[in-house]
């Protein structure tokens, strides 16, 4: 309508000025009433080149968003293609921080392939990495949450769960949705499996069919057996319910083979899409090996992690997986492997990994691989550690140690300052805020990455693994030698990147030394079902398939998480398993290296980032002594000069911006590291304004002797004698805080410190120091202290 016999601007349509809109007029109003309440004619839509366009773009951009957007919009009629799939895939979707919310999704993957009946396909991944608009159209989903902090999401699930957070979705819209939740969660915190509560409820809230009880997989750290005391039988809780709502399931086949599962293990996700060759060149036994030690750099230990990154995404790991859907006939649009490609900007959702989410980057392990290198700059003593006498193994018994899982070795453990000068390249700059984190990866000991070696793989450090995608054809050998040929570098390429794309290769010394982490996690369940499937000796064997039954999850948190057991120690003990483990398997089982996170303790204009790390040293209930990966095995033997990996971090501490803002900084021991980082910046600020009065800085310091673990004493007491706090004391005068309406007072800073242990009939914290000073304390915040 509207339409006229000539397009062009001479002879459109104009209405004439009684029939245009009022200038001020209400947009509802336009077009309805007219001066005086008369009844005012509707303009005439008018159609130009200009307007065809838009309109055509309009519609071409509508016909691009996907049907699950609309079908969880609540749309009746969806667009062409987007009906709901037909096949009945298991959907694991799991939000995890450290990992362990990822090893129970993965280990519950396993065991719902043995259900070919009842699934058609079983993928698992991170809830960010999903397109939460197709939740709608799944069928069966299962959710695996943990908690970080007082009851926040992991960083893998913020995402997801600000969209399930959203007001407009209707109520019932996953009505069609099977769905249960696990939680893993302390009691020692206040909020006891926080996540997975709301997400429970909001489930219900929008309809879902909950299969599953939520009190009945809520997992407990505390619970004598770990979180696998409740994960063991939710688990098969939960499969049994799931198959029972198929409608073409034999219920109790289905129990039966949930029960009954086969000690044979299915491939790995490595072997299901790679030939994996070991290519065993070096003697293991030969001792002259350790001068090859120079080979294995921390170039060489990135270089190794980019390479298994590309793998894990290769071989389906981060992403869905593409399990039986090829041999069932079924479209890769389906329930096939979905690539960066199948996750539209239309779903708002960056694969893990990606460089352009910080928060999905830290996420995952495809993150932490291309990490900037530092050097060194100074490692100094801040606190020396002392230990009293050591208890005997037997005055620690099982029965009456805490479920806190570990003892103090030493009273005061030794604290340490490193220096770190940033290098170029990494993802945020060079630069850094005050309150930022910085991560570190701690490598390997060569010594342990050699004898790990010799007991898994009976090989050396120096021999080299191939993977040969499946579908690529050939081996690596040959297509390495065709490669070469047509090399014009006259040089072979690194071992880390040897190859094209359908042949990686890597050092077996790589991949332990930087790769994996074999010194300080405990092995996961699967790396036992590993063991016993490669377990010579029948003894072993039998303790093996003990530890993994119903009757023995218990002995098994015993020994391996309640003593922090290792890789090594695990491989060393079961003897029988030595150079009889597959390398898919154990890459699959074995738990992946991650660097450890630091508050930064100096300014960004001090020219490196400080780390104040304290030396982790512990006993375990049964009196073995634990050593800190990153701390005391890695940094505390760094030299200057030597490279060290790292990653900047935003931090949650935010600087203010208002140099007269007043401070009131509460760090104890080694969280004194970022209000060091505050006070330098102050500092700094101060005297790049001096025009500008700064605002007090009221600290709290606490620590358990005065003179055996006072980090940073002579600093704190040079501040305070210069005037940087403004306390009582100084020499300064109390500033005047004139900015604040009626607000005019004196107001001072200070340095108050606590110390806990040094008059054993009298005890004092820093909570002690800050009731004391309450009302300073009260006068700050009355004048918007920071």
């Amino acid at each position: 309508g509207g339409l006229r016999s000539s397009h062009t601007r001479t002879h459109m349509y104009r209405p004439p000025p009684q029939l245009r809109p009022q200038p001020r007029q209400p947009r509802e109003e336009l077009g309805m009433m007219g001066p005086g309440g008369r009844a005012r004619a509707r303009r005439p839509p008018t159609c130009t080149r200009r307007s065809l366009a838009r309109a055509f773009a309009l519609a071409l951009l509508l016909s691009t968003f996907s049907s699950s957007t609309l079908h969880w919009l609540g749309s009746s009629s969806p667009a062409n293609g987007c009906s709901s799939s037909e096949n009945n895939r298991l959907l694991i979707l799991y939000g995890s921080e450290t990992g362990n919310a990822q090893e129970l999704a993965e280990r519950l993957q396993r065991e719902a392939r043995g259900l070919k009946d009842v699934f058609d396909s079983v993928n698992v991944m991170p809830m960010d990495a999903y397109p939460v608009q197709r939740l709608p159209l799944e069928r069966n989903v299962v959710f695996i949450a943990s908690n970080i902090g007082q009851g926040e999401p992991p960083r893998n699930m913020k995402r997801f769960w600000r969209f399930l957070l959203r007001k407009d979705l209707e109520h019932g819209s996953l009505s069609k949705v099977n769905a249960a939740v696990f939680g893993l969660g302390d009691t020692s915190y206040k909020k006891y499996n926080w996540m997975a509560r709301l997400l429970y409820s909001r489930l219900l809230q929008l309809g879902a069919n909950m299969l599953v009880d939520l009190n009945k997989g809520l997992g407990n750290e505390q619970d004598l057996g770990g979180v696998e005391a409740r994960f063991s039988p939710w688990l098969l809780e939960t499969l049994e319910t799931f198959a029972g709502v198929h409608p073409s399931a034999n219920a109790s086949r289905c129990a039966e083979l949930i029960r009954s599962q086969s000690s044979s293990l299915p491939p790995s996700r490595f072997e299901r899409k790679f030939s994996i060759t070991l290519s065993k060149n070096a003697d293991p036994d030969n001792n002259n090996n350790s001068n090859n030690d120079d080979l294995f750099t921390l170039r060489s230990a990135l270089d190794a992690r980019s390479l298994v990154a590309r793998i894990l995404n290769d071989a389906g790991v981060v992403y869905m997986e593409q399990e039986d859907g090829e041999k069932r006939g079924a479209s890769s649009s389906d329930h096939g492997e979905a690539t960066r490609s199948d996750y539209s900007p239309l779903c708002n959702v960056t694969a893990v990994g990606s460089a352009d989410d910080e928060e999905a980057r830290k996420s995952g392990f495809l993150g932490w691989t291309s990490g900037s290198v530092g050097t060194v700059s100074e490692n100094r003593k801040l606190a020396e550690g002392y230990r009293p006498a050591k208890p005997s193994t037997g005055e620690i018994s099982v029965a009456n140690a805490s479920h806190n899982h570990t003892e103090q070795l030493y009273e005061t453990n030794e604290v340490r300052h490193v220096s770190i000068a940033l290098g170029p390249g990494s993802r945020r700059g060079s630069t850094f805020a005050p309150g930022d984190v910085i991560s570190i990866l701690p490598l390997q000991n060569m010594s342990d990455v050699r004898r790990v070696c010799k007991i898994a793989f009976d090989c050396a450090p120096e021999d080299v693994i191939s993977f040969a995608r499946l579908d690529g054809g050939g081996k690596c050998e040959e297509r390495q030698s065709q490669k070469n040929e047509k090399s014009h570098f006259g040089r072979q390429h690194d071992i880390n990147h040897r190859g094209d794309s359908n042949c990686l290769s890597v050092r077996v010394g790589d991949l332990i030394r930087g790769v994996y982490d074999i010194n300080s996690a405990s092995p996961n369940r699967y790396f036992f079902d590993v063991m016993r499937a490669s377990a010579r000796n029948q003894v072993q064997r039998d303790r093996l398939s003990y530890f993994l039954s119903r009757e023995g999850a218990e002995e098994l948190w015993e020994y391996n998480k309640r003593e922090f057991r290792t890789v090594q120690e695990v491989l060393s003990e079961f003897s029988s398993c030595q150079g009889n483990i597959p390398v898919g398997y154990f890459l699959d089982a074995c738990p992946l290296l991650f660097p450890r996170p630091f508050s930064i303790a100096s300014s960004p204009h001090c020219g490196s980032a400080d780390v104040c790390a304290k030396m982790v040293n512990r006993i375990t209930p049964y009196g073995r002594e634990r050593l800190g990966l990153c701390t005391s095995r890695y940094l505390k033997g760094l030299g200057k000069g030597e490279g060290i990996a790292y990653w900047l971090q935003k931090g949650k501490i935010r600087y203010p911006q208002n140099l007269s803002s007043p401070l009131i900084l509460i760090g104890p021991g080694t969280g004194f590291a970022p209000m060091r980082s505050i006070i330098l910046e102050r500092i700094h600020e101060s005297r790049r304004r001096p025009e500008v009065d700064a605002g007090p800085i009221c600290l709290f310091f606490g620590c358990r002797y005065k003179e055996k673990d006072h980090i940073y004493k002579e600093e704190m007491e040079a501040w305070d004698a210069e005037g940087v706090f403004r306390g009582p004391d100084s020499p300064k005068t109390a500033q005047k805080i004139g900015d604040v309406p009626d607000r005019a007072e004196d107001i001072n800073g200070g340095l108050f410190r606590a110390f806990s242990r040094e008059n054993p009939g009298c005890k004092r914290y820093v909570t002690n120091e800050i009731e004391e000073n309450g009302e300073h304390v009260w006068m700050l915040i009355k004048n918007r202290a920071y």
